[in-house]
């Protein structure tokens, strides 16, 4: 997958922004964002470049302010000032659909800022380097081409205003609002300012030029390491903008980098596909920013933060554009030869930008972005958590919306500019359907596609409920009920026929979603579980599998051509292919297991190691050794912990636990996990999937369990399990730095589950069905759900 020195080339002199146009700047760097210009073209030297601020309105409580910050996704202009309109974005076709002029952005018309502004009723932001520009309503200081680290701009350089000049701009800026409107009304507007930050995508372009493209791949750990320090120059940017005075953070996350048509036009060799690398370094990068942040919450006082998932939702429209209104999503609306750096002769551009996800080869059209800004100004906590800007960061209670937002004609190819709508002015042509209380909440315009703007289609109560597939697992299946205490049973290996491992083995541990019998084994012949309906979709009777036939595992083993594996409480069975240790109910917290009911985890791992001992026996150490580190271990554990915890710590007596409460539980949740696969590792694992925690506030049986909130999704418990999700993510990268050998897959389970709960038509409702889709997206699913590696991945694994 090497670039050539040809490749490299003609990256340099036609990408970078030089001369006329200014191809945007996958430069030599393969940079994200468009833009740059040489030093020499800059007119003002990046020490000499200065806020051209105009003049200050007095400060109104009624209007909102807006920082932007970022590459070039987000950039209104401000690298057209700097190089004197030779950049991208600075001719047409850039800007024709709304301005109709180029104004520098990097679209055929505006961008997600634009539109967030639109919805918090502000004028477009200017750009910090505008001359004469009003500042009133904030600033916007993205620059094309910008990146976290300087130095990936310094080794070609390349003059564009990176992250650490535009905070210093905005220091500049922040000097200036004092001079005008006085130390207390500029600390006020500060601290209700929304800082809104889309950067990193151009240091993994950088990164992997440098460190992938001479066939010397960096390991797991270096390039985890890569991540955190940007990352940690992120979180140092964050920290000195709260130092100035601002408290509300909303990040749009790195994008499916390896996915953007220019990437796999200059990989031939791909065939269309993506370059997984840039994809896994991504999410890499999205887990550990979402922990940065989230870590924040407890060191700063009143800092709140948004992350929306810009990586998914993007990857949703080029993978699946007629679900979201349009027809093209891997292949650019506008389209030049190398040598016309954009604007040239052979230049082409397509009848209708808003039918494609793409207007150049990097950037998104602006209908792409709408729906974008969407899902960032009013999206469900799936896709923008904890908060998104709207509910939880702009408006108070005692604020109202003053405008509706954009809209779309009927016809998803028109071309009219997108209109803002007063209130009560709203026209049939030019509404969003949504919410009463706010017509753009999951919005989509009144146009073909089933999700043509964007907004996900939200199920009705009647229809979650039908999804229940049995209560879907039922996390807890009323098993603090039970009565038997529980006591650990000898496990039995069985003799294999030969001390040579050359079979798949897989090992199972974690509660209802892969108990595979455990539970009814353990419990009376009254286990809930233990009759019809249960097992009759595949077993023709009850398997003590918590389904109507199959589950996860099953299908897991299948892929793998094992037979099912067997309950490690089942006797008389041989052990040869594995076993599976999940018990239904089962929990992290041994705490949380008060009346001794279920197999903890640590039982689990106790019932394990009894096992290994008795493997050792049979296979002796050399062949225990090859069984153990040829194995898979599978695990989903840590839902019923959180359900535990929400009925205890959320009972309606008016005393719930803080922020920092709910993340020390986490924390400690994680912790212990992370201990239990340190454990496994000692005995000799090596590779681990784990299916995360899924949105377990969402599901019917705890929907109608706390029936105070009307019929949705429990939020705390869909906040929980996401943070649960984020750290262990970050916890198992981490180990995967710190221990020889070891092999990760992560399943986004959390996300696969919500999208099948909210859109039921689309996947299907019999539980065994969807434990088949949910098994196949864990087995061979791509870098969107399964990361950095999927199961299929790890049992072909031959080290």
């Amino acid at each position: 997958m090497a670039f050539t020195i040809l490749h490299f080339c003609i990256l340099l002199s036609s990408l970078a922004c030089i001369g006329r146009g200014g191809r945007p700047s996958f430069d030599s760097e393969l940079k994200l964002n468009l833009g740059r210009t040489t030093a020499s073209q800059d007119s003002r030297a990046s020490d000499e470049r200065a806020v051209p601020m105009r003049s200050i309105s007095k400060f109104d409580h009624d209007h909102n302010v807006l920082f932007i910050f970022g590459d070039s996704l987000f950039d209104g202009g401000n690298n057209k000032y700097i190089s004197n309109g030779t950049c991208a974005g600075s001719s047409y076709p850039y800007g024709y659909t709304y301005f109709p002029r180029a104004t520098g952005r990097l679209c055929d018309g505006r961008i997600v800022p634009d539109f967030i502004a639109q919805y918090a009723g502000l004028p477009l932001i200017p750009p910090s380097q505008q001359p004469d520009a009003d500042f009133t309503h904030g600033a916007n200081f993205a620059s094309a081409g910008s990146a976290v680290f300087d130095s990936d701009n310094d080794e070609y350089n390349l003059s564009v205003i990176n992250l650490k000049e535009q905070v210093s701009l905005f220091k500049e800026m922040v000097g200036k609002y004092n001079e005008t409107l006085g130390p207390r009304r500029t600390t006020e507007m500060l601290r209700k300012a929304v800082y809104l930050f889309s950067i990193g995508g151009n240091d993994y372009f950088s990164y992997y030029q440098r460190t992938f493209g001479e066939g010397d791949v960096p390991t797991p750990a270096e390039q985890l390491q890569f991540v955190k320090q940007i990352v940690g120059n992120i979180t140092n940017a964050i920290m000195e903008i709260y130092e100035q005075g601002a408290r509300k953070i909303a990040f749009q996350n790195v994008g499916p980098l390896g996915c953007l048509p220019v990437v796999k036009t200059m990989v031939p060799n791909l065939n269309g596909s993506c370059i997984m690398e840039l994809l896994s370094l991504a999410r890499l990068h999205n887990g550990q920013l979402h922990a940065a942040l989230a870590d924040l919450t407890g060191r700063l006082e009143g800092y709140r933060f948004s992350v929306m998932d810009y990586f998914s939702s993007l990857y949703e429209r080029v993978m699946d554009p007629s679900n979201f209104g349009f027809d093209v999503g891997m292949t650019e609306c506008y389209t030049s030869t190398e040598s016309d750096a954009y604007g040239g002769y052979g230049s082409t551009l397509c009848e209708y930008p808003s039918a494609y996800v793409f207007f150049d080869d990097a950037h998104t059209t602006q209908t792409a972005n709408a729906q974008l800004a969407e899902l960032i100004w009013r999206g469900d906590l799936w896709v923008t958590g904890p908060y998104n800007i709207y509910s939880s960061i702009i408006y108070s209670s005692t604020n109202h919306i003053k405008n509706i937002r954009v809209t779309s004609h009927n016809d998803p190819h028109d071309q009219k500019p997108l209109i803002g709508i007063a209130a009560g002015e709203c026209r049939e042509e030019h509404c969003f359907v949504g919410d009463e209380d706010f017509p753009g909440r999951n919005a989509r315009p009144l146009t073909s596609g089933k999700y043509a703007a964007g907004g996900r289609k939200s199920a009705s109560m009647d229809e979650l409920l039908k999804v229940s597939i049995f209560e879907y697992c039922r996390f807890f299946i009323d098993m603090i009920s039970r009565k038997n205490p529980f006591t650990r049973k000898q496990v039995h290996v069985g003799r294999p026929t030969t001390s040579s491992i050359d079979h798949n083995v897989l090992f199972v541990f974690g509660d209802s979603l892969f108990d595979g019998g455990n539970g009814m084994i353990h419990n009376d012949a009254n286990y809930s579980i233990g009759h019809y309906p249960y097992g009759y979709t595949y077993f023709s009777s009850a398997s003590g599998r918590v389904c109507d036939g199959r589950i996860v595992p099953d299908f897991i083993g299948e892929y793998a051509n094992l037979p099912l594996i067997p309950a490690s409480l089942q006797h008389g069975t041989s052990f040869y292919f594995g076993a599976n240790f999940a018990c239904a109910g089962s929990v992290v917290l041994d705490s949380d297991n008060t009346n001794k009911t279920v197999i903890t985890l640590n039982g689990q791992l106790a019932m394990f190691k009894q096992m290994v001992q008795e493997f050792k026996q049979t296979l002796g150490p050399d062949g225990l050794r090859e069984m153990l580190g040829k194995a898979v271990y599978l695990f989903s554990i840590g839902g019923v912990d959180y359900i535990n915890y929400y009925a205890a710590k959320f009972n309606g007596n008016g005393s719930f636990p803080t922020e920092a409460e709910k993340r020390e539980f986490v924390h400690e949740l994680v912790g212990n996990t992370t201990n239990a696969i340190i454990d496994v590792y000692e005995q000799g694992g090596r590779k681990f999937t784990f299916q995360n925690v899924g949105p377990i506030g969402c599901l019917p049986r705890v929907v109608v369990d706390y029936p105070e909130f009307n019929g949705s999704c429990v939020p705390e418990l869909l906040f929980m399990p996401m943070l649960h999700n984020e750290e262990l993510y970050g916890a198992l990268t981490d180990l995967a730095e710190r221990l020889e050998g070891f092999k990760l897959s992560f399943f986004d389970y959390f996300s696969t589950l919500y999208d099948r709960i909210m859109n039921p038509s689309d996947h299907g409702h019999l539980t065994q069905r969807a434990y088949e889709q949910v098994a196949k997206l864990m087995w061979n699913g791509n870098a969107s759900v399964a990361r950095p590696h999927n199961a299929k991945q790890l049992f072909e694994d031959a080290d």
